[in-house]
């Protein structure tokens, strides 16, 4: 026994302090081949002490006892070969882009696991205030601080229950950027966030104003058909790309130069996917192109990928439903009941990124807000004109109710990428255009608040995790206004105070 390397339970240390008499905890390890005592907490009571030391060996198991795997694997092994398939299995959203792009950057990669420790922890840490994205810019230093922090402590943690670390060394480590210029207070980061939620949503008036402008949206932006005597049979062809998992459109302008688009088919949802969106892309630009028959047809589409009916229907789901963008690109025909006037909030469409790839996938909706919310006449009318338009066009292809031409669930970041194009060819202003698909959202919450919903309806209805959430949107600026209203009635001419601070001047 004289050589075991069991944790062992020893006789607390009795202390006084300013509360009286304490007793010490303490248990003996062995670290480094030497047996070593420990204090793991200071109780009123020897038989508190004693306990909370028999309870710390117990939950520390074997990594008190010093029976470590014996391992070269790297950080970077660990990281490819356990933690991205952990982390995917315990969250439904992941993006390793930014991780794997530090550890590889500061050369983090390759450190071996058992060579890390507090003061290499620490380094990891100061480090990240020099980490920037991809294109050089950077990042906002309490997010990026969060998330690379926040990996670091998971990979300790599954490291050291699987017996390859003794520890998670990360644990409770200070912040060293807090005096950095880019590191926000909490305070300040609360006024941002204030401040965001106040930034330009729609009233009542610009939604009654200019909803119904996307039904119309042009489905071309220039129509024009001109005769040339010189003119050629042109048309764009579609090929699998050399050297990449893609299909490639290519074909010669007017003036003869050589054109060419891909659509690879990670990006594009699978190699079908790919080629139905590259023959719709080939198609549409054949019909640009000079003929034989002595004609040239200018004719460009908007949105290639969908039709304006799809613009219309995103407005109206996000505005008057208050969807998420991803719970809007996930809703499909079979989650409407029709008969009540309810929808069921229960997936999201998201993309994900993992080793280099990208693809599309059905997850629960954001912090798991699964919820059933009721919707009126102008969401009904959109429902029945999406069923009409996709049986008189026979493009139904998963259920989804916003769909490409061709079929299909449209990605989340379509939306994004195309949102202030769409209110442009609606003829809305750009000073009142709403800045992102979000603020359709916001828009929705702010409204009901103006219009007294209870704060408990609102949150179950926007799916919120925090009460204090729900809460922002009944802190707006008319408020603000409404308090400085009160303080100038403080000095009516009732009172007689205005005439007093006049006398004294």
């Amino acid at each position: 026994m004289a050589n075991s390397k069991e944790a062992k339970v020893l006789s607390p240390i009795k202390r006084r302090n300013k509360s009286g008499v304490v007793y010490q905890a303490r248990i003996s390890r062995v670290v480094d081949g030497f047996r070593k005592a420990v204090i793991v907490g200071t109780y009123k009571t020897v038989d508190e002490a004693k306990s909370a030391s028999q309870e710390y060996i117990d939950n520390k198991g074997r990594l008190l006892q010093d029976d470590l795997i014996e391992t070269s694997m790297s950080l970077g092994q660990f990281y490819e070969d356990f933690y991205k398939d952990w982390y995917k299995n315990k969250y439904d959203s992941f993006n390793f882009a930014s991780i794997t792009r530090f550890l590889k950057e500061f050369g983090f990669y390759d450190v071996p696991l058992q060579k890390i420790n507090k003061r290499w922890c620490i380094n990891y840490r100061e480090q990240i205030v020099n980490f920037k994205r991809a294109n050089g810019t950077d990042y906002v230093l309490n997010n990026i601080y969060e998330r690379l922090v926040g990996h670091l402590s998971n990979m300790l943690k599954l490291a050291t229950e699987k017996g390859f670390v003794r520890e998670n060394f990360n644990n409770r480590l200070s912040n060293p950027h807090q005096n950095n210029p880019r590191w926000e207070s909490d305070r300040e980061a609360q006024y941002r966030k204030a401040k965001m939620f106040k930034t330009r949503t729609w009233t009542k008036a610009q939604i009654n104003k200019y909803l119904d402008r996307f039904r119309s949206v042009s489905d071309t932006q220039i129509i024009t058909r001109t005769t040339r005597a010189e003119a050629k049979t042109r048309k764009a062809n579609v090929m699998k790309a050399d050297k990449s998992d893609s299909w490639k459109v290519y074909w010669l302008d007017n003036d003869g130069k050589y054109r060419s688009k891909n659509y690879n088919w990670n990006r594009y949802g699978g190699r079908e996917r790919a080629k139905v969106l590259a023959d719709a892309y080939a198609e549409e630009v054949t019909k640009t192109l000079e003929q034989s028959d002595g004609t040239y047809v200018s004719e460009v589409r908007t949105f290639r990928e969908i039709d304006p009916i799809m613009w219309w229907a995103y407005f109206v789901l996000t505005l008057l439903l208050g969807l998420r963008n991803g719970e809007a690109c996930g809703l499909k025909f079979s989650s409407i009941d029709k008969e009540n006037r309810v929808i069921d909030i229960d997936k999201q469409l998201a993309l994900r990124t993992s080793g280099g790839k990208r693809e599309v996938v059905y997850s629960n909706p954001k912090k798991n807000s699964f919820r059933t919310i009721a919707y009126g006449k102008k969401v009904a009318e959109v429902i029945e004109a999406l069923e009409l338009y996709y049986a008189k066009n026979e493009n139904n292809l998963d259920d989804s109710l916003l769909q490409y031409r061709t079929g299909g669930a449209v990605v989340p970041d379509y939306w994004t990428k195309n949102f202030r194009k769409a209110q442009d060819k609606a003829g809305i202003p750009r000073n009142e255009q709403l800045e992102s698909t979000h603020k359709a959202r916001h828009t929705h919450l702010s409204l009901l608040a103006k219009e007294n919903v209870s704060p408990a309806k609102m949150m179950k209805r926007a799916g919120h995790k925090k009460f204090e959430t729900t809460m922002q949107y009944y802190i707006d600026m008319e408020e603000d206004k409404d308090v400085a209203d009160v303080t100038d009635s403080l000095f009516d001419d009732s009172d007689g105070l205005e005439e007093v601070v006049e006398t004294n001047l």
